[in-house]
């Protein structure tokens, strides 16, 4: 299954949970927090994706 790291308010986000659902695949999302700014640049982000300014999944 795929793990989408999310931010609901975020518009790319957005994306591709919209593009999933219409390729009709099953995903888990896990919420990440961009603000303040910690949680999406720390270690379990790091751990999935290095380049921390883009968007992961697994």
């Amino acid at each position: 299954m795929i793990k989408l790291y999310d931010y609901p308010a975020s518009g790319n986000c957005c994306k591709i949970r919209m593009f999933l659902n219409i390729l009709g695949l099953d995903y888990e999302t896990v919420p990440v927090d961009f603000y303040p700014g910690v949680e999406h640049r720390g270690p379990v982000i790091r751990a999935v994706n290095p380049q921390v300014d883009q968007k992961a999944a697994e």
